[in-house]
């Protein structure tokens, strides 16, 4: 599909001068602490942007700015200024100068300086989320189609300006917060009409291996030396008004989605390519993760450092489906440190300190991903089971499939998980078992299910395969294969 549009209508005020007027967001059964599904942001810190922290996340802003105070200073007078082309607008709405037919352009105009305030104060709440370390991003699995849509509204949002768009290949989708996708082109869409030539293509193809976003204009383009400069904060390539936040702050929200922006040479002009991530389908992804990463991951986990253990997740999450980072390093990882403890080798404060920064990491990844409309699986522990890890990570995995899911947590009475399955009208409970003291639990919730025609599935390390004449499937301790599995029990 091409959208060849010459001049999509599009608001130009943040690239053209502003007229002078008055002033006026495993195993199944490993222990853990209940942190699992808590927390509603993804707020790790991410591979990408760690690296890159002083740039990233704005604290080196006001050295680079010479002072705080100068700092400051900027951000007041873009604020300031844009707020007195609002005030001068609305002053001439007000008065006796304009007739009836002018003030529609006025309204427009004024409408327009609202945007560009708007875009302002969300790249410096960016920023001091970023620095906060709780920059709010909800990944969810996107058609190309539908971004091929958004790409359209927002380049329409530059009246005036001549943006064409050219959208190829819609084979697979993408993992984007839209709202932040649409926050990053409009950023570079903005960096293109201030410091580009007059021809503006937003660019969008998404293939069996690659989804990428190029914003290009055909204007100077970019300096060899001042390629990876332009993206640090209140740095510019060429003079002219503004913070310097733009494209610092698009690398960043990049980073926070798995994606990232770089330079490109456009020949002529300039171009900034968005990389965004694509899901796993089958093979696609990496299975078997390297044994040095496993036993960092460990040591890490050892040693209290809470920021590189959770770097290292969201690394593997780059390049492995999180049934393997579940099967192949958090649950091996678990299982060492438990042998680890009654060794005497561990203490329970570093063992308790694993368990909730890999809760952590789980609850960060479990908002995502977008469910299907379907009958949601239940997920509850059997009773007396308190050790949810292992329900945790097959529960966000089943949600990586776009599985819906209830999560229920540990150790609830037969009589609450029940209640909770003839609420959401579920097919489906998944369940713990850690001690072979808790099959009798077991029994009964699969009795009180299968009265119902609902369907347990069970695993965890107090079970070591079917259980003759129990009416349930046996998952085991990986959760490979389990969203396939609950398709074939359909």
């Amino acid at each position: 599909m091409r959208h060849d549009s010459t001049a999509i209508e599009g608001d130009t005020a943040a690239a053209t001068p502003r007229p002078q007027l008055p002033a006026s967001s495993v195993g199944l059964g490993t222990q853990t602490e209940p942190q699992w599904a808590t927390a509603q942001t993804v707020s790790a810190a991410r591979p990408e942007s760690a690296d890159r922290s002083d740039e990233m996340t704005g604290e080196g802003t006001a050295d680079s700015s010479g002072s705080i105070a100068e700092w400051v200073a900027a951000v007041a007078h873009e604020m300031r200024t844009v707020q007195t082309s609002i005030g001068g607008f609305a002053e001439l709405m007000a008065g006796d100068e304009l007739d009836d037919a002018e003030k529609p352009a006025v309204a427009t105009l004024i409408s327009d300086q609202a945007s560009e305030m708007t875009a302002l104060i969300d790249d410096l709440m960016t920023v001091a989320l970023v620095k906060a370390r709780r920059l709010p991003v909800r990944l969810v699995r996107v058609s190309p189609i539908i971004i091929a849509e958004e790409l359209e509204s927002v380049s329409r949002a530059f009246r005036g300006a001549a943006i064409s768009l050219d959208v190829e290949g819609q084979t697979r989708d993408v993992f984007v917060d839209l709202s932040r996708l649409k926050q990053i082109v409009r950023g570079l869409l903005t960096n293109a009409l201030k410091y580009g030539g007059p021809r503006i293509e937003v660019r969008f193809r998404a293939d069996a291996d690659h989804a990428a976003i190029s914003v290009i204009d055909d204007g100077r383009g970019v300096p060899h030396q001042d390629r990876e400069r332009i993206f640090l904060p209140n740095e510019r390539a060429h003079t002219g008004p503004g913070l310097g936040l733009g494209l610092s702050v698009a690398r960043q929200l990049a980073a926070a989605m798995g994606g990232r922006i770089h330079y490109k040479d456009a020949q002529p002009g300039a171009a900034f390519v968005l990389e965004l991530g694509v899901p796993a389908e089958g093979s696609q992804k990496r299975w078997d993760v390297p044994a040095e990463v496993v036993d960092g991951l460990q040591a890490k986990l050892i040693d209290l450092d809470r920021e590189g253990a959770l770097q290292t997740l969201n690394g593997l999450s780059m390049g492995y489906s999180l049934a393997a980072i579940a099967d192949s390093t958090i649950a091996p990882v678990m299982r060492q440190l438990g042998d680890a403890w009654e060794r005497g080798e561990v203490t329970v404060a570093q063992e308790h300190h694993a368990s909730a920064v890999l809760s952590e990491w789980l609850a960060a990844v479990a908002p995502r991903y977008a469910a299907r409309h379907e009958p949601p699986v239940v997920c509850a522990c059997v009773p007396g089971n308190d050790h949810e890890m292992g329900l945790a990570l097959a529960a966000t995995v089943l949600m990586e499939a776009g599985l819906p899911v209830r999560y229920l947590g540990r150790g609830l009475p037969v009589a609450d998980i029940v209640s909770a399955v003839d609420q959401v009208g579920a097919r489906f409970v998944l369940t713990s078992v850690a001690m072979a003291s808790q099959r009798a639990g077991l029994a009964s919730l699969v009795e009180a299910c299968t009265q119902r025609g609902v369907t347990v599935i069970f695993g965890g390390q107090g079970v070591d395969g079917p259980i003759r004449g129990l009416q349930a499937t046996y998952l085991g301790n990986r959760v490979f294969g389990l969203p396939e599995r609950l398709a074939g029990l359909v």
